[in-house]
């Protein structure tokens, strides 16, 4: 199971991916991806490439009500944790 800090390592690798001037060391869960300097495009592209590589399927509506990464970081945990306990349950039937 991945925990909430290798999401948070994830999105900050795709921060440092998506956005030319973002270093490691701007990294700052607490704030939106847009104070750390992302535009639209650069938040589409890292939700949806995090979202890829977790094989996680939280709603762009849900992702929009966040305010920080650590929010977006913790959506995407829960979801992975739901999942699966939802697979142990049946797996237990």
């Amino acid at each position: 199971m991945v925990t909430r800090e290798q999401i948070l390592d994830i999105i900050k690798g795709h921060l440092m991916d998506n956005l030319e001037d973002f270093d490691a060391m701007d990294f700052e869960p607490t704030k939106s991806m847009r104070e750390m300097g992302a535009n639209d495009f650069d938040i589409v592209e890292v939700v949806t490439c995090t979202q890829r590589e977790l094989k996680s399927r939280v709603s762009q509506i849900t992702i929009r009500k966040v305010a920080s990464v650590q929010e977006f970081a913790d959506l995407i945990y829960d979801y992975l944790e739901n999942r699966r306990v939802s697979r142990v349950g049946v797996l237990d039937l």
